[in-house]
């Protein structure tokens, strides 16, 4: 644009601004990683994978290989050479010079490939057991499913304009878990796989985003930082679960890159569009509610490092941030106005929310970068539903790259993009800030008020690729990144693989219990399914966070519905053929002489966690005690 600011039009020609990716060797990467892929995935979804990659590849070497350098030619006049059609996705031309998201071939054939290996590792890391591991449903997790299968026919529990919504007790959470949920069940039906592949969708679109985002900074191989965030452990776990922070990461992604295509094309309704997504982002888990001021304060900061003085550049800065801050204005007001807005993080902070309390929790900010808490054990306490026990939060190998990535932004802080860059060296640093502030009272970390940060990695991996590529071309290698991207692909590969075939895949043996996954709930439900011609009705344990949501969550829409509900044996109805699901503790703390279950109930199944220990006693009152009415059957159930 003819008044595009100096610093963003008149620069040296680098290195950046020629292709140096080697296309052979990344199409033989991602059918190398297609071949591990379909190892894992088996005959019928590897085949798929493999056919994906060689599609993938096939149109990378077809039409991503950079055009042979020429001699200049004269540039023919504007009358001369028609510019090529592009087809605009908003119509109305006041609102398209603004926005500028038309969409041409060629720029839909450069992002296909890496689409397509994004959309793979959705598949292979993502999608795949995600009824069974983690192991059952966790309650928050059913809330959210059972709130967005009645998002749009009255059921929800929504307040105040229906953006906020009550989740269990807590009357006014964000309610873009339910909204973002709401076409997965809807389109999938009300089950643990179209609650969690919800968010293993817009994790894996965030991270589209955060590829189209890196390309515009010019990163080198801008898939392989990608697939490196992408397969890390803390972002896999997360993305097979649903407590709310799918949704909100893909909006801090899509509204980094608007920010980036507003500043680059200095594009006011950009700027404003990034804000406003940013905000929406805002009204995810409650860790989002803090993290996003900070995303938004990490992006001004690195505005004014950047232009101090050139007031100009700020209308930008400020279309983006008042748009963020009016976006997210309702939750000021509530706070202000609603006591019960401060419910869940007074519960949160023991009813202890205090400057004390702030100060004792920065206190332990050290413990948020220990190599033990991010690189090899992850949480390390009782709850185990926020990391996966026997991995840490990142894999080892990313800490020199991380490194890296931050003493490259010094090194290559006269470059335009670097204060993009900028931004998210900042968020590492300021990464424990969600925490510290809505975590309850312990010491260690809490990994899901901590996981917002995991869209730094993308970028700080991405400054190292362009700081190592600056130094390779320095010392007259410039093809030797090829090998560099190739291998650390291979390497973040390979870590991924040891991690679903490991840890991941050991994960449902050692966290199905009470304050793991809750295990029992949908096993105990398909049972009276199967069985509900004979019972009347299903009594199940009590013993469970939330557990009134499981018969609610499992046989929603269901005829059965009426007849499941939450007890144990001192709700047994004598006239009634009931199923009484009790935990094996639960008996075994009231089975003593005095108990009169002993006498008149008879066992009729169990149920065992994976690991093969006893987890569920089924039982039935023995039919001779029964009052049944006319016609009614005393026969026991079979079993």
């Amino acid at each position: 644009m003819a008044h595009r600011a100096e610093s963003e039009s008149v620069r040296p020609a680098t290195m950046h601004d020629r292709p140096s990716v080697n296309q052979l060797l990344i199409a033989l990467g991602v059918l190398i990683a297609a071949v591990a892929g379909s190892l894992i995935a088996g005959p019928g979804l590897g085949l798929l994978i493999v056919t994906l990659a060689v599609l993938a590849s096939g149109i990378w070497i077809a039409y991503g290989t950079p055009a042979a350098v020429a001699d200049p030619a004269p540039v023919p006049s504007a009358a001369a050479v028609a510019a090529p059609a592009r087809r605009p996705l908003v119509k109305r031309p006041s609102v398209r010079a603004s926005l500028d998201l038309s969409l041409d071939r060629a720029s839909v054939l450069a992002v296909a490939p890496a689409a397509l290996i994004i959309a793979a590792m959705v598949v292979v890391f993502y999608a795949r057991d995600l009824r069974s591991n983690p192991p059952n449903l966790f309650s928050d997790e059913a809330m959210i499913g059972l709130q967005a299968a009645g998002a749009f026919n009255g059921e929800a529990n929504f307040q105040f304009l229906r953006i906020f919504y009550t989740h269990f007790e807590t009357p006014l959470l964000g309610a873009l878990p339910v909204y973002s949920t709401w076409p997965f069940v809807a389109l999938l039906g009300l089950d643990e796989f179209a609650v969690r592949f919800a968010s293993s969708v817009y994790i894996g679109v965030g991270l589209f985003f955060a590829y189209l985002a890196l390309r515009r900074l010019r990163v080198p191989y801008a898939i392989v930082p990608v697939l490196i965030a992408g397969t890390q452990p803390v972002v896999i776990h997360f993305a097979r679960i649903n407590f709310g922070h799918g949704a909100s990461f893909c909006g801090l992604m899509i509204a980094t890159w608007l920010w980036i295509r507003a500043r680059q094309d200095e594009r006011l309704g950009q700027a404003i569009l990034a804000g406003f997504i940013a905000g929406v982002a805002g009204y995810g888990h409650l860790s989002f509610v803090i993290a996003v001021p900070v995303f938004v304060t990490a992006v001004c900061v690195a505005e004014i490092v950047w232009n101090r003085l050139s007031w100009r550049s700020y209308r930008w800065v400020i279309g983006f941030g008042a748009t963020a801050v009016i976006t997210m204005l309702p939750h000021a007001w509530l706070a202000r106005t609603d006591e019960r807005y401060w419910d869940r993080l007074n519960e949160k902070q023991a009813g202890t929310l205090s400057i004390e309390t702030l100060t004792d929790r920065l206190s332990t900010y050290p413990s948020f970068f220990s190599y033990d808490y991010l690189f090899r054990k992850g949480e390390d306490w009782y709850i185990n539903r926020h990391s996966i026990i026997g991995a840490g939060e990142l894999f080892p190998y990313l800490l020199p790259l991380l490194v890296i990535g931050i003493g490259s932004i010094w090194f290559l802080r006269k470059q335009p993009e670097t204060r993009y860059l900028f931004i998210f060296a900042l968020l590492a640093v300021l990464y424990p800030i969600p925490d510290a502030i809505s975590r309850p009272p312990q010491d260690l970390p809490y990994t899901i008020s901590t996981f917002w940060a995991a869209i730094v990695i993308p970028f700080l991996v991405g400054g190292a690729f362009k700081g190592i590529a600056l130094l390779l071309n320095r010392i007259d290698l410039p093809r030797a990144m090829a090998l560099v991207g190739t291998a650390v692909a291979v390497l973040a590969l390979a870590w991924g693989v040891w991690f679903q075939r490991g840890p991941q895949a050991d994960y449902p043996l050692i966290a199905a219990d009470y304050w793991g996954w809750q295990y029992g709930p949908r096993p105990i439900s398909d049972y009276f399914t199967a069985h509900a011609g004979e019972f009347d009705e299903l009594l199940m344990t009590g013993d469970f966070n939330g557990a009134y949501i499981f018969p609610q969550f499992y046989f929603y829409d269901s005829p059965l519905q009426d007849r499941a509900r939450i007890g144990g044996i001192g709700n047994i109805d004598f006239t009634r053929r009931q199923l009484i699901a009790l935990r094996v503790e639960e008996w075994d703390r009231n089975r003593g002489s005095q108990f009169p279950g002993k006498t008149y109930l008879q066992l009729v199944d169990m149920i065992y966690y994976p690991d093969g220990s006893p987890a569920f006693y089924l039982m039935t009152v023995d039919p001779m005690f029964l009052n049944l009415g006319p016609g009614e059957s005393p026969e026991p159930p079979a079993g």
